[in-house]
């Protein structure tokens, strides 16, 4: 038996090859994750997903025939190997955990007749998303919200218009701040979607104080017209009230 552990720096893909057959095999693994392994990576909860990832190590040159593999346990074969469930790296990122581990046998068509075991790891990376809600949810739902008071302050007033404008920026300027370190995916993210939202909830104050503003500003005119009309109408009175009069008293003077 040979305990290889050889300290190195492995870069591992998400992306699925698309594999002939679907992994993992063990039912038990199967039941208690309800997953199946390869598949790509998905960002649609991104910032509160979980990535999925399958770990493949076997030998390149040599068959079964040569080289076998035993998922080793805690105790068994040897007292500091790592089981196969928990957290198994500390990052500042993901939390990592050992979902599963199986040993599988493949066949290639350059090798016919010949076995190669492969084995495989099922690992689940759950992101962190505090720093997320600290940066931009919380920051872009005290905007949108703070939008909303430009309902509560008079049409008079032109502190209306510009409050829905600063509450704009700043949902913009978040987006563009924070777009560097946002993932590039041809789907729509939980993220972004909430960035439609609040966007579209920070124009909703906007649209009304332009359009309440502009009423009332129509409203004002027409009252002055209607006020001007009101004073043509009763100097005419007045005029005709006092041609009225005098005719009567040039009446009666004749009488």
């Amino acid at each position: 038996r040979v305990f290889w552990s050889v300290p190195a720096q492995v870069k591992f893909d998400c992306a699925a090859e698309g594999a002939a057959f679907s992994r993992p095999e063990d039912p038990a693994l199967g039941r208690r994750y309800g997953r199946k392994w390869p598949q790509g990576v998905d960002l649609r909860m991104f910032p509160f997903d979980t990535q999925y990832c399958e770990l493949q190590y076997g030998a390149w040159a040599d068959s079964g025939k040569r080289v076998n593999y035993t998922l080793m346990a805690p105790n068994n074969p040897y007292p500091a190997s790592t089981g196969m469930e928990g957290p198994i790296i500390e990052s500042v990122s993901f939390e990592v955990y050992a979902v599963g581990g199986e040993v599988l046998n493949k066949t290639f068509s350059c090798c016919p007749g010949a076995v190669f075991p492969q084995v495989f790891f099922y690992v689940a990376m759950k992101r962190f998303n505090v720093d997320y809600l600290r940066n931009i949810f919380v920051p872009v739902c005290l905007s949108v919200i703070v939008g909303f008071l430009a309902y509560f302050i008079p049409a008079e007033e032109g502190e209306r218009l510009g409050l829905g404008v600063t509450c704009l920026l700043t949902v913009l300027a978040v987006m563009f701040i924070t777009n560097d370190t946002l993932p590039a995916t041809r789907d729509f993210t939980l993220l972004s979607i909430f960035y439609m939202g609040s966007l579209c909830y920070t124009l909703m104050p906007l649209f009304n104080s332009a359009m309440v503003i502009a009423l009332n500003n129509l409203g004002d005119t027409v009252m002055s017209r209607g006020k001007a009309h009101n004073n043509a109408l009763d100097t005419l009175w007045d005029l005709t009230s006092e041609v009225l009069e005098e005719e009567q008293a040039a009446v009666e003077a004749v009488a």
